[in-house]
């Protein structure tokens, strides 16, 4: 079934071939004040990949102050890029709701072509989408800038989808992000992410904390033990035995998060250990990051719910199993990790994460 599948692709793409003709552009004939509206298409990646993708988008608003950026993405993550800066407006890819609903995506797409952009982004830095270079071709924008698929094992060859390619090399996630405009002369130093939280948003996690902290006590830690995917969990027996340290030696106040699948680990959480933290219901995304930002540090494994942490510029200790840190761990020196020698997140011992723990909050 998959070999039809790739077949299928392949002869899509040839087709595609004759009716697509993007004319290579040499990047010394680009002037950048005539960028007015640029459209970037990231819809088929997870939370922390477009929060890893800000940068990149702070570096063209950086480089080019008046011009008008669209973002395209889904309504998993759209979440977190509401009141961005550096973004003018978000549209919302849902192909479910287009199939049921064709006229929605009539009016989808005559937005993106009533904008006449000037430059289109597709940032492939996980995994290609044919959706999304297909997007940027409808945008009929003068400058498409993507990656040929087959980098990330897409079958068949995407190169004529884009008159730009950026070759997708090893490195962070965030430069691998600001690859895609620096083939233009865009940069920034600043690779920080970004959560941007309202005021009403802010108060919330104020009031949360208010009513359920001892107002005496002012070292926040929250935790999250889950992730996603079942390899990247550290033990949650060994969280337990972290807090009990955390609460014993630094006289810190616990807070437990998990998602929404992720209840029976926090109990088990609670019946292996003897303190009684705060535990958050399941409360909305931007919420919950509202209640991090008042935490003095959060540590957690792997997942996305880590660069939301980094966003709101709270300190972060994260492990990590068989992913390479040196690649994801947010950038900064209040964002620590602690890697596992072995690719297990379960090798990762709790004297080490505590160390961590400890020079953070000393140090922040």
């Amino acid at each position: 079934m998959r070999r039809v599948e790739e077949l299928l692709r392949v002869l899509l793409l040839a087709v595609l071939h004759v009716f697509i003709k993007n004319r290579k552009i040499n990047t010394a004939g680009i002037d950048l004040k005539q960028i007015k509206k640029v459209l970037v298409v990231r819809q088929h990646n997870e939370r922390g990949d477009i929060l890893l993708m800000v940068p990149m988008l702070r570096a063209i608003k950086q480089k080019i102050p008046e011009v008008d950026i669209t973002l395209i993405t889904r309504n998993f993550t759209a979440e977190l890029m509401k009141n961005n800066p550096y973004v003018n407006e978000i549209l919302i890819y849902d192909s479910k709701n287009f199939l049921k609903h064709p006229w929605t995506a009539f009016s989808f797409f005559k937005k993106i072509r009533i904008k006449k952009m000037d430059l289109a982004i597709v940032p492939s830095t996980v995994s290609f989408s044919l959706t999304s270079a297909l997007i940027s071709h409808f945008s009929k924008a003068k400058i498409k800038v993507g990656t040929n698929g087959k980098h990330f094992g897409f079958y068949g060859n995407t190169d004529f989808l884009f008159n730009l390619n950026v070759l997708p090399i090893e490195k962070h996630q965030v430069d691998l992000n600001l690859d895609y405009v620096r083939i233009l002369g865009i940069d920034t130093n600043d690779k920080q992410h970004l959560v941007e939280l309202t005021e009403e948003e802010i108060q919330f996690g104020k009031n949360f904390i208010a009513q359920n902290i001892d107002k005496n006590n002012k070292l926040l830690v929250a935790i999250h033990p889950g992730a996603g995917k079942l390899p990247n969990r550290w033990p949650v027996e060994k969280f337990a035995q972290l807090v009990e340290l955390l609460e014993k030696e630094m006289n810190a106040s616990i807070i437990v998060m998990c998602g929404p699948n992720e209840k029976e680990l926090v109990s088990t959480f609670l019946k292996s250990t003897t303190i009684k933290p705060v535990i958050v219901p399941q409360i909305p995304i931007r919420q919950l990051a509202a209640i991090i930002k008042q935490c003095k540090l959060f540590i957690c494994n792997d997942t996305g719910v880590l660069h939301i942490a980094a966003g709101v510029n709270t300190s972060t200790v994260a492990i990590f199993g068989q992913t390479n840190p040196k690649f994801w761990n947010p950038i900064g020196s209040q964002h620590l990790f602690v890697y596992s020698k072995d690719g297990s997140c379960g090798s990762v011992e709790v004297s080490d994460v505590f160390e961590s723990c400890k020079k953070l909050l000393n140090d922040f």
